[in-house]
């Protein structure tokens, strides 16, 4: 059964789902759609601010032109809504949705690209592989941390950043209630990348169930999602459009921060990509080389002895050797890395043109599959965009992921959560619960332990604090071990460093 715009597109809010009467009321005036509302409430949330300081692939970078999480957050956003506009306008002229419903499809893919690595703790991917294995360290090896349901048990050994960003968005930003962003099920259901829960996310096949998609203490609220959008364990359509923005885009701007911190060349660039497109790296060359002429730069190199090199090199092709005098030519206003970068910068440029067209015909070629549910895969995972986009990512692991720089930073980032983590969750564990606000005498006989507990976030604290008063005993660790997993979550990269050194070192 394919899926319906009109149900995909539905405007009801998180708040609403339990609460009929609850219904928001649009400010006197405001002409916003809800869909243009949800994109505005995100973009001026803390979660969002808080990425400004939050690695993307640099921790703690000083550089302030080398992308944050918040910039490359922004970026991924644009290019979601050129990618949304461009399928929207065909979907437009077939008839398939109607004018107010591309807007809002435009407006969905925006915001959920904002959003898409809200729930990642600090220190990138290798803060959220520590999280997970200090989860599966003390649950699994010292088995110190009892969690008997095993459906919770595994929110924690499969943590997920996308899964925190459910969690987030829909619960913990609180705006006087528990209901996070009270964003719009539509969405909420496209934000969501993957679709599984934590014990059956392995389960299925395809792209949708890699990861696990959301955790369980969320559960009821996805039920109803998938009911009141008609997704039912689908995935919703724009959400592959969020996916290729975000693979489009920071497969190349990789290698753009990576020339920026001088860790990475244009020749190396070159070298791996030019068999993949020799006429893209020609272009950006040329289109260099061009501006420098027509804004009459100095060379630096001779260019009738780049042209006789270039004539033993190549013969006596002209085509070859004004490719030959565009690759080695510097200016004296244009030379080195300032070259590199200008190279890569339209380099960087063409490529996502390229990729946002290939992305396009991809879903309108798969739209019915896509639909109906039964596309498994990456729109990236086109002829046009899989041997590039890959190539680019192994660019990005052989020189940049794995430059002794940034290991010495992930390992400190990964003790850094690691140690915060021992220390809060002594705190949290031990916190004497049964004991009442205001008994003073009884609370000094736990003074270390209310004191770390005091530390943390107070909307965290309100949060959990609902659901241990309402969660059977089998499941206290279970929200416990989410108070610790949302604090250490909502932690910019320099707040988490400082505050590991005033706690160990004072």
């Amino acid at each position: 059964m394919k899926m319906e715009w009109r149900l995909l597109l539905n405007t009801t809010r998180i708040k609403d789902l339990d609460e009929s009467d609850s219904k928001e009321k649009l400010v006197q005036n405001d002409h916003r759609s809800e869909f243009q509302r949800d994109y505005d409430r995100c973009l001026f949330s803390t979660p969002v601010r808080r990425l400004q300081d939050k690695a993307q692939v640099f921790p703690l970078e000083p550089h302030d032109s080398v992308r944050t999480r918040l910039t490359h957050s922004l970026e991924v956003s644009n290019i979601a809504k050129a990618i949304a506009e461009r399928v929207g306008y065909n979907l437009v002229e077939k008839k398939e949705i109607d004018k107010n419903q591309f807007e809002d499809i435009v407006y969905m893919a925006s915001t959920c690209a904002l959003i898409h690595d809200l729930g990642n703790p600090p220190f990138g991917h290798s803060g959220e592989d520590a999280m997970r294995d200090w989860f599966k360290k003390r649950i699994n090896e010292i088995g110190d941390i009892v969690v008997k349901n095993e459906a919770h048990k595994q929110d924690f050994l499969n943590f997920e950043g996308n899964a925190q960003t459910i969690r987030l968005v829909s619960k913990l930003q609180m705006l006087g209630d528990f209901s996070g962003l009270n964003l719009t099920v539509g969405t909420l259901s496209a934000s969501r990348k993957y679709i599984g829960p934590s014990d059956k996310f392995k389960e299925g096949e395809g792209q949708q169930y890699k990861k696990l998609g959301y955790f369980q203490s969320e559960s009821s609220i996805i039920n109803k999602v998938e009911e009141l959008t008609g997704t039912q364990e689908r995935r919703h359509p724009v959400t592959y459009l969020v996916e290729a923005a975000d693979d489009i885009v920071y497969s190349v701007i990789d290698l753009e921060d990576g020339i920026k911190k001088g860790v990475l060349s244009w020749q190396e660039v070159r070298q791996e990509l030019y068999g993949l497109i020799p006429e893209i790296i020609d272009r950006a060359e040329q289109n260099i080389f061009d501006r420098a002429v027509k804004q009459k730069f100095n060379p630096l190199s001779d260019i009738d002895e780049l042209k006789n090199n270039a004539q033993k090199v190549v013969g006596g092709d002209e085509i070859l050797i004004d490719k030959y005098v565009h690759q080695y030519c510097e200016f004296e206003e244009l030379s080195g890395q300032s070259l590199s970068e200008a190279r890569m910068n339209v380099l960087r440029t063409l490529l996502i043109g390229k990729n946002i067209k290939a992305v396009v015909n991809e879903f309108l070629g798969n739209y019915d599959q896509i639909m109906s549910g039964k596309y498994n895969d990456e729109l990236v995972a086109n002829p046009e965009c899989e041997k590039i986009i890959s190539a680019c990512k192994d660019i990005a692991v052989k020189k940049i992921f794995n430059y002794p720089d940034i290991l010495k930073l992930e390992i400190m980032g990964r003790n850094i959560v690691h140690e915060l983590m021992d220390h809060f969750w002594d705190g949290i564990d031990r916190y004497p619960y049964n004991v009442k606000e205001g008994d003073v005498k009884k609370r000094k006989l736990y003074p270390f332990n209310y004191k770390i507990y005091t530390l943390l976030s107070s909307n965290y604290k309100a949060v959990f604090e609902y659901n241990f008063r309402n969660s059977d005993d089998g499941d206290k660790n279970y929200v416990k071990l989410q108070l610790l997993g949302d604090y250490i979550c909502g932690m910019t990269d320099s707040f988490a460093k400082q505050l590991h050194k005033d706690v160990k070192n004072g």
